[in-house]
């Protein structure tokens, strides 16, 4: 029996309705294909982005193409039509936004900021982000289609995947060592994740209205910030000791800070915030610097920029011996006499950072041999290091513990050897009150307490700590 014209057409029409309905209720990776004059399928992918695009984040955008695809179009939709994606972000929706097929079978385009490429993905929520062959897009004029519906969109060879869109979000902190940073070092490290915007800028207030500013950028995939803040004054002079207000400054999606105007500025950005701070001190007293700096960033109405507070004290450099004990009594507590042949263990606290200094145990008596000496540059936030020596050869006797960071001595402690059997009972400690690591606190424009680095940049897959033992 033969087909008849009006029922080729009713199937044709079908197939476009079942394209449609799966469009618009599969699931995620799945590629729309189309039929060319009868043979094999062509198709595209659409690799990246994926998943969630926090607005102002710069991507790549790509994915692959069969053969016989020369070039595509990109769009994204909420709930009713396409919109052609601007990725060469000329402000123009044209054909000079086509991506060509490179000879590999894979298409690209580098460094695009989706927001800007489309006021769509401005706004948090949920969405699709597709790709067509270009001839598919192409409207009577032979031009790249600005909207396309969605029966448009299934009709060519097209791909689509979802795209969640999300607020920007800040965290991050100062890696302080039992909540202070050591004058020796004069230095803090930040870390943490800016995600949507470009970095942030790191603000110090001390006690007496003294501020040190640096801009620290954001890298990688996922914004991620690390960098050493030295605690310097514009005039190259190090803050007062005592207690410092630590800010991180992150500006919103328009990387722009309050309404867009600061006092005596002829911009808004980072640069001209640091400006802005640096020329506030010292005459106003650090809580009202601190104040000010709120007041023209997260305060100010409409804006979206955050800020994260973390209080800390700038104080000389300290490291203490806490105890020592046999290594097979590491619950024992306080200076206890050791075995000779046993492995002592050397427990302290410190607030110098660990990426910067290395700990050194000596074991002296004179006229006694030498034994090895201990040594640590790895230590978290609390402080607490450790280091083991074992007494095997030595002589009993009572010997000087000496602690040195860098070229000074820290601390001197006496320890005395003894020989196997005759050390006696230990102390033991039968509860532990942790030590505080930090002052984080709550700020006006979002909940505390601080992320720290374990919480942060461990969460991030691929992501690192640089400093051991966070």
């Amino acid at each position: 029996m033969g087909v008849t014209r009006s029922r080729v057409a009713m199937l044709g029409l079908l197939g476009l309705v079942v394209l449609s309905l799966l469009a618009l209720h599969h699931g995620p990776g799945v590629t729309v294909q189309a039929q060319e004059g009868g043979g094999g399928a062509v198709s595209l992918t659409i690799s990246s982005p994926r998943g969630v695009y926090f607005p102002g984040q710069d991507v790549d955008v790509g994915g692959s193409a069969a053969t016989g695809i020369d070039e595509v179009a990109v769009y994204v939709r909420e709930a009713g039509d396409w919109h052609l994606l601007d990725l060469n972000e000329d402000g123009q929706r044209d054909d000079g936004d086509a991506v060509n097929v490179n000879p590999n079978g894979t298409w690209l385009r580098r460094g695009v900021t989706l927001s800007n490429a489309s006021r769509l993905l401005d706004i948090p929520g949920q969405y699709r982000i597709g790709v067509i062959d270009a001839v598919d897009a192409r409207n009577r004029r032979g031009n790249l289609s600005r909207t396309l519906t969605p029966n448009d969109f299934v009709s060519g060879t097209a791909a689509q995947e979802p795209l969640s869109v999300k607020p920007p979000r800040l965290e991050g902190a100062f890696q302080t060592r039992r909540g202070q940073v050591a004058t020796d070092d004069g230095a803090v490290a930040v870390q943490g994740i800016s995600r949507g915007m470009p970095g942030v800028l790191v603000v110090m207030v001390d006690s007496r209205g003294n501020v040190a500013t640096q801009e620290v950028p954001a890298r990688g995939r996922y914004d991620v910030f690390d960098e050493d803040v030295p605690l310097l004054t514009p005039a190259d002079r190090p803050l007062s000791q005592g207690h410092i207000v630590g800010l991180l400054v992150a500006l919103g999606r328009d990387d722009v800070a309050g309404d867009g105007s600061l006092p005596a500025q002829e911009t808004a950005g980072r640069a001209a915030l640091a400006a802005y701070v640096q020329s506030l001190g010292p005459n106003p007293g650090q809580e009202q610097v601190v104040s000010r700096i709120y007041e023209q960033t997260s305060l100010e109405a409409g804006s979206d920029d955050m800020v994260r507070e973390q209080r800390f004290t700038f104080t000389d450099g300290e490291t203490a011996v806490r105890s020592v004990v046999p290594a097979s009594a590491p619950d024992a507590t306080g200076v206890n006499r050791i075995e000779v042949g046993e492995t002592m263990l050397i427990r302290g606290v410190t607030n110098r950072k660990p990426d910067d200094n290395t700990i050194r145990v000596e074991l002296t008596r004179p006229g006694a041999p030498l034994l090895p000496i201990g040594a640590t540059d790895e230590w978290g936030p609390d402080g607490h290091w450790s280091v083991a020596i074992d007494t095997s050869g030595a002589e009993a006797g009572v010997y000087e513990l000496r602690v040195q960071v860098g070229n000074g001595t820290s601390d001197l402690v006496t320890v005395e050897l003894v020989p196997p059997g005759q050390r006696g009972p230990l102390p033991r400690n039968e509860t532990t009150t942790a030590e505080p690591t930090g002052n984080a606190t709550t700020t006006p424009d979002g909940p505390g307490p601080f992320a720290v680095c374990s919480a942060v940049l461990r969460s991030i897959p691929g992501e690192h700590c640089a400093r051991p033992g966070i």
